[in-house]
Parts: structure tokens; C-alpha cells; sequence
């Protein structure tokens, strides 16, 4: 693989916009904790239980973000005609 080829995590995240920075650094941390060897589990890619946690509790926060988002959009979304 060469380096053009490689997986870029500033450029793959650059536009995460989750209105909050401290959600947005940890978000970029657990991708990059998580990509070192995405074979292992959350546990075993962490460094110790206390990031472990933190990344468990955070995906769940980024999971409520998405979803309160994707109601939000299909709320003002406008309509096709005909439907």
C-alpha cells in the first residue's frame, strides 16, 4: 500500500460537525484509537478500561446525535410532489 493509498483520518473526519468541539476531539480520538487495528474489540484497542468506557459512552452519544438529526431532517425535508 503506498501512501497515497493510505487511510487519511484528518481528511475522512475533517467535516465532523457535532456542535460541540470537546465531542468532535473525542470522536477523532476513538476513530484513531479504533483504526490502529480494527480486528480488536473497543476493549482491546484501548489503552485501558477508562478510555475503553469513554469510547463506549461516547459512541452512544454520537448515535442519540444522528438520530435526533435524521428525524430533524425528515421533519423539513420537503416532500415530493405527488406523495
Amino acid at each position: 500500500m503506498t501512501e497515497r493509498d493510505a487511510f487519511n483520518l484528518a481528511e475522512e473526519f475533517a467535516k465532523v460537525d457535532f456542535n460541540e468541539k470537546r465531542l468532535e476531539k473525542r470522536f477523532r480520538k476513538t476513530m484513531e484509537t479504533l483504526s490502529k487495528d480494527p480486528q480488536k474489540s473497543i476493549y482491546g484497542s484501548s489503552a485501558n478500561r477508562a478510555e475503553a468506557k469513554a469510547i463506549y459512552i461516547s459512541t452512544t452519544c454520537w448515535a442519540t446525535i444522528s438520530l435526533t438529526r435524521a428525524k430533524y431532517c425528515r421533519l423539513i425535508a420537503p416532500r415530493p410532489s405527488g406523495i
